[in-house]
């Protein structure tokens, strides 16, 4: 597999832990040089059943685990968090074959220790979540023509403020981040994108999960709303805490009996499915394990699913599924979901790049990438095609986009939108 050449930045602390996140686990990196994935098994045939159908009902069928909230339709824009500092970069997608472009006024804003990313379901709006002093929620307003950020007048907010994770509801009314100890909620206003804490805010939860005991939280999916907008579920040291969202305000309320998946050590990236029916839990234990739970669709408690923790392929800093919702991606492997029981079949063990996000309508799939056996190594982003029957992944031909060099740095997180 190929890795970060992280002795080269050891001075950067954040970049010395996502480098030593990506050479320690399943974030192998693939090489963006060749026609076809070079590691792992590209021929996916898992063995359990067909997904749902992308949500029904309530539900809004939106793809999980790619940064935008309430979204269905083909992303036209993806960003990336680049290590260290600086905005979020900007590219623009092609349709046809899934290439990237990158967009013009790349913005400058110096973001210490970005984690991951959200976006409203309008796409007008990008929050970067940022760590390790300063950290705070960096706020973007979106160019719908070329994918341009602008950044907010009043950002970032809660500047003092160390976030380790961020999500919005599918409505796009309220953005939820998970802090030390806590999560911090806020109203997004209209037109402004600007974000007014909402009462109660803070709301108690636990520290979030370290796997490598490193002075900062590596960067994973830790928060997600379910596709209703009627629960939110943050990923913690002391289990998956679950509260209802006030419709009206956004408070939080935590949910009889939560947390929930106490039992499994260090919980880490989380997921919920297009259908709403299940929560996935990567685990940052070493086990290599997923947990899976039902989700009560009135009270929002989750039930360990039989057979749940599921085999694995590595520590997964972000699951990502289309709206179609019958493959979960992670950075070492993707999964076959069984909509009848909520079981996981691991259908291929090839590891895409790191963070990978897949198009809501299912045929691309995105990651972050490096080239093998390099001393200097350029860091980017590949196109990979997915086949909607198979799972397969098949990289897309000179679709790699270089964002940096790992002497210099790295990228921690990507998002994209419609």
């Amino acid at each position: 597999m190929a890795h970060l050449h992280f002795s080269k930045i050891v001075g950067i602390l954040p970049v010395f832990t996502v480098a030593v996140y990506l050479v320690s686990c399943g974030g192998s990196l693939s090489d963006p040089s060749s026609s076809s994935p070079k590691s792992g098994n590209p021929g996916n045939s898992g063995s359990g059943g067909s997904g749902g159908s992308g949500g029904t009902g309530a539900t809004r069928g939106f793809a999980a685990g790619i940064g935008a909230s309430g979204q269905n339709s083909a992303a036209q824009f993806l960003y990336s968090a680049p290590l260290p500092g600086g905005g979020p970069f900007a590219a623009q997608i092609n349709q046809q074959n899934g290439t990237l472009t990158a967009s013009p006024n790349q913005t400058g804003a110096r973001n210490v220790d970005p984690v991951n990313m959200a976006i409203d379901p309008s796409g007008s709006f990008l929050y970067e979540a940022t760590s390790f002093s300063p950290g705070g929620l960096w706020g973007f307003a979106i160019d719908r023509q070329n994918g341009s950020l602008t950044p907010m007048a009043n950002s970032p907010f809660a500047a003092n403020q160390n976030f380790y994770s961020v999500a919005i509801d599918p409505l796009g009314k309220f953005l939820y981040a998970e802090g030390s100890t806590q999560i911090f909620a806020y109203a997004i206003q209209s037109g402004t994108g600007e974000l007014t804490p909402v009462p109660g805010s803070p709301f108690a939860a636990a520290a979030p999960s370290n796997p490598f005991n490193l002075p900062v939280p590596l960067p994973a999916n830790r928060v997600t709303a379910d596709q209703t907008g009627k629960f939110l579920y943050v990923s913690t040291s002391g289990g998956i805490f679950a509260f209802t969202i006030d419709a009206t305000s956004g408070a939080l309320t935590a949910v009889a009996g939560s947390p929930f998946g106490a039992a499994s050590s260090l919980p880490f990236a989380i997921v919920v499915i297009p259908s709403n029916q299940y929560l996935y839990e990567s685990s940052g234990d070493g086990s290599n394990s997923v947990h899976g739970f039902s989700i009560n669709q009135s009270t929002g408690a989750l039930t360990e699913v039989s057979g749940s923790p599921f085999a694995g392929c590595g520590l997964s800093d972000n699951m990502t599924i289309a709206a179609q919702g019958k493959f979960i991606y992670t950075n070492c492997g993707d999964f076959s979901v069984n909509s009848s029981t909520g079981a996981l079949s691991l259908a291929s063990s090839f590891s895409p790049g790191d963070w990978p996000v897949i198009n809501p309508t299912g045929n691309f799939l995105w990651a972050i990438t490096t080239a093998d056996n390099c001393f200097h190594c350029n860091v980017g982003v590949s196109a990979y095609t997915v086949d909607a029957n198979t799972g397969n992944l098949t990289l897309v031909p000179n679709s790699f986009l270089i964002l940096t060099n790992d002497e210099v740095g790295s990228e921690a997180s990507l998002a994209i939108t419609k």
